[in-house]
């Protein structure tokens, strides 16, 4: 028999304390409660949103080894950007973790905790707003507090490209690579708008 959403999220809070850093378990709850809140903002159920942010990270803490091993389940290559920092791995290796450690089968919850670093085309609303909640989550230090108040009317599209934005311009400052997956995603998004 399948578990709950309610069985799922506590299994996953319980298992999250023991796999990553106290401060990485406080980014994952906040990510979750940002990620309830805007679903419930576009129509989206609380708690499957609620269910992709706990899980975004589980992965955060495994070694380059296991993040490579995971993340080749998906069959998808690796790329020069994830070749270049195995960290970055992390959504995917967690996305085929929550598969099979916890049976998670919802394709928007598995694409959702997929994308979440550095997003994609084509993504589902739910897989956009962890994507946002994971960027703009109130612990974050270039975050302001009223942030998502401010965006409390706009369209899911324009929320997302927005975030995007302000994630290149820090990734540019910092002196970070960009990945082509989220220059596209960017670009496929201010397409669609027009």
């Amino acid at each position: 028999m399948a578990k709950s959403i309610e069985e799922l999220i506590k299994d996953l809070d319980k298992d999250l304390q023991k796999l990553v850093k106290p401060s990485r378990y406080e980014h994952s709850v906040r990510v979750a409660e940002t990620a309830q809140r805007l679903c419930e903002q576009y129509d989206i159920e609380g708690l499957t949103g609620y269910l992709a942010g706990i899980a975004h990270d589980i992965c955060k803490g495994m070694d380059n080894r296991k993040l490579l091993s995971l993340a080749k389940e998906d069959g998808e290559p690796i790329t020069q950007v994830e070749e270049d920092k195995p960290a970055l791995l992390h959504g995917r290796a967690a996305a085929m973790y929550i598969q099979s450690e916890y049976g998670i089968t919802d394709p928007a919850v598995i694409e959702a905790v997929r994308y979440h670093t550095f997003g994609c085309p084509g993504m589902s609303d739910l897989a956009k707003i962890i994507y946002i909640a994971d960027k703009i989550e109130p612990g974050r230090p270039q975050v302001d507090s009223d942030w998502l108040d401010h965006h409390a009317e706009d369209a899911l599209d324009d929320l997302v490209i927005l975030v995007l934005q302000e994630n290149i311009q820090y990734l540019n400052e910092m002196g970070y690579a960009i990945s082509p997956l989220t220059e596209n995603f960017l670009y496929s998004l201010v397409k669609n708008r027009g």
